[in-house]
């Protein structure tokens, strides 16, 4: 039902768990619409296999690294309490380096390899929904590339620098990790959202500020592309997935906010 402006059939909520809950429950709603629509998993195909490729990489030296530390510097901490907590701080630490590390390798190759497929889904996602040509804005690979380098310094940053929190034991690191995740999200929520928005052409500073209006929203879909990033398979699939989704929720999001129509996810006919 292409250029439907029906009610929703599901109000979007707009704050607190239950936002985080539906923006993390987007990318199984866009693998939903893509079986409906068959057709869509033309352009999925591709990024999941690089997608496949990219995690598979990042696992292995992510095991190594963990296999490393368990073989070569655990022996070192041998003792009492006092050894123990100081092996947790840097253990802690350590890992959050390679995390960050990784998440900065996938966010790079993932955006610079898989980015243009997962546009190219969103776009097709829109005109099903009934966005007319016309007023789609194609985002050249110079402003993509940009917006990429942007939020890879953003992630980078903020990972390397709560690592001063584990200053503080226990305390500190699990404050580290909370911190650490919550940012994460926002970022890969951003990531995913800024499909439908570049697509109406809004700049940077117009996303974000999108974002921070619907932020439970934002940390959901962030927390389920973030969670997906590391499993084979199944989540180079759902990252895929998770495109489509995002456009589907930023159409409620839309109709929340009195901005735009939505078509309920019940009433899309396969095409």
């Amino acid at each position: 039902m292409p250029g439907s402006t029906t009610v929703p059939d599901r109000p979007t909520t707009r704050t607190g768990w239950s936002a985080f809950l539906e923006g993390f429950g987007a990318p199984r709603e866009g693998f939903a619409y893509m079986c409906r629509h068959p057709r869509l998993w033309r352009y999925a195909v591709i990024p999941v296999l690089l997608n496949l490729l990219i995690t598979s990489a990042l696992l292995f030296l992510l095991v190594a690294g963990v296999t490393y530390f368990v073989a070569k510097i655990h022996p070192r901490f041998a003792g009492g309490w006092g050894w123990r907590l100081l092996e947790f701080g840097v253990a802690a630490a350590a890992l959050l380096v390679a995390v960050a590390l990784a998440l900065g390798a996938w966010v790079l190759l993932n955006d610079i390899l898989c980015g243009h497929f997962y546009g190219k889904l969103a776009r097709e996602v829109e005109l099903q929904l009934g966005m007319r040509p016309d007023d789609i804005t194609d985002v050249s690979l110079r402003a993509q590339a940009a917006d990429t380098l942007r939020d890879l310094a953003a992630l980078l940053a903020v990972n390397v620098g709560l690592l001063a929190l584990h200053v503080v034991p226990v305390v500190g690191s699990l404050a580290a990790v909370g911190l650490t995740l919550y940012f994460d999200w926002m970022i890969f929520g951003r990531e995913y959202l800024d499909f439908p928005l570049a697509l109406r052409g809004l700049r940077r500073a117009e996303k974000r500020a999108f974002a921070r209006r619907h932020r439970g929203h934002t940390l959901g879909l962030g927390a389920a592309a973030f969670l997906c990033a590391f499993v084979p398979v199944v989540g180079s699939v759902v990252l895929s997935t998770a495109a489509a989704g995002a456009v589907l929720l930023h159409r409620r999001l839309q109709a929340a906010e009195g901005t735009g129509p939505l078509i309920p996810l019940a009433a899309a006919s396969a095409t």
